[in-house]
């Protein structure tokens, strides 16, 4: 995985830049749920014990707020980097 900045980045308030990339992040977390819940459904079936299972352990990685519905919960100010 690589997340490469050019430098006009510097460009635009570091705010915009955090939102931008949590949105990509989000987005790759929902495109990687749909693709488990695929690959669940056609393997051992998403109702199964074993579907539920998984679905619930990505589910329990990911946080709730990235699955579709789930409010968004405040985690605080977060990670400055510098």
């Amino acid at each position: 995985m690589d997340l490469r900045l050019d430098e006009e980045i510097r460009r635009q308030p570091a705010a915009t830049t955090a939102r931008q990339i949590l949105a990509a992040i989000t987005s790759a977390k929902a495109s990687l749920v749909r693709g488990f819940a695929q690959a669940t459904a056609e393997t051992v079936g998403l109702e199964s014990a074993t579907g539920q299972a998984v679905m619930n352990s990505l589910n329990v990685r990911l946080g709730p707020a990235d699955r579709p519905g789930a409010p968004e919960s405040d985690p605080g100010p977060g990670t400055v980097l510098r």
